[in-house]
């Protein structure tokens, strides 16, 4: 029996997901191979998150429309003690919700840098927000 669950997301750039990782202290992406679950199951990925310590990986699939789906056997909670967001609500927060909160964060100031916008301040509320203040760099 499979644990896997595919989680529908809006990843788009692989560069930005790379950077991301490193925020968690993963220096890459693996490329083409299979991502670990539960005993001796594994799938075919496009990119492999893999961390020292975890026997469980996320696995990053290509879909048609050009986005990257999540896949992980979230089982025992390997992936959510790595990317888990404790006050989720739905699954995908619960066992992603600080990589994808992490991903748009780092997507926001690659996007503020191209419209010459620089990060100001950024502030971790207590219920697990981010707040980005960004200002206009002057010409």
């Amino acid at each position: 029996m499979s644990h896997y669950t595919s989680i529908k997301t809006q990843i788009k750039d692989i560069g930005i997901l790379e950077n991301t990782c490193r925020d968690f202290g993963i220096d890459s992406l693996l490329r083409h191979t299979k991502a670990r679950g539960y005993g001796s199951q594994s799938i075919e990925c496009d990119y492999c998150i893999r961390w020292e310590g975890s026997p469980y990986d996320v696995a990053v699939v290509r879909q048609q429309d050009g986005t990257y789906s999540l896949t992980g056997d979230f089982y025992q909670g390997h992936i959510a003690q790595k990317f888990g967001h404790p006050q989720g609500k739905t699954e995908m927060e619960l066992n992603l919700g600080r990589l994808l909160q992490a991903y748009a964060k780092h997507t926001v100031l690659q996007q503020a840098s191209q419209n010459n916008l620089g990060l100001l301040s950024q502030e971790n509320t207590d219920d697990g927000r981010v707040i980005l203040r960004l200002m206009a760099y002057s010409s």
